[in-house]
């Protein structure tokens, strides 16, 4: 797999963000759109586990815990289930204790969270150079 170090997002890097809150949805979608990426958000975890069924694998996923319908932690357990994810970058983000994944691929950030550091860390995730802060 060729790595994605120092390069600018390219309009293929899709990020699938899971987040039960509608305003905090919308600003990170907004703040991922604005830095260059593909911003595809959906409310719970059914809603994520039927996006990945049905849809081509996204480049990093970004979930809240916890989630309604289904939690984040099983939709994270999902992806690394899942051939075409297993290695895909998550961020996860947690108002609590913060959880530990014993995974190289994660990212645990605590909520309250500045939509520029979710965009830093997606950029890091993904090995993208980082975007300027969004306004």
């Amino acid at each position: 797999m060729a790595t994605r170090t120092g390069r600018a997002p390219r309009s293929a890097d899709t990020v699938l963000v899971v987040e039960n809150d509608n305003a905090i949805r919308r600003i990170y979608h907004d703040a991922l759109v604005a830095a260059g990426y593909e911003a595809i958000v959906v409310g719970d975890g059914i809603s994520a586990l039927l996006y990945l069924e049905s849809h081509r694998a996204p480049d990093a996923v970004v979930v809240s815990l916890p989630l309604p319908r289904v939690s984040g932690t099983l939709v994270y357990e999902d992806l690394r289930s899942r051939k075409t994810t297993r290695s895909t970058p998550v961020i996860i983000l947690s108002g609590d204790e913060l959880p530990r994944f014993p995974d190289e691929h994660v990212t645990v950030l605590r909520k309250p969270l500045d939509a520029n550091v979710l965009v830093a860390a997606v950029a890091a995730g993904l090995g993208n150079t980082p975007s300027p802060p969004v306004a």
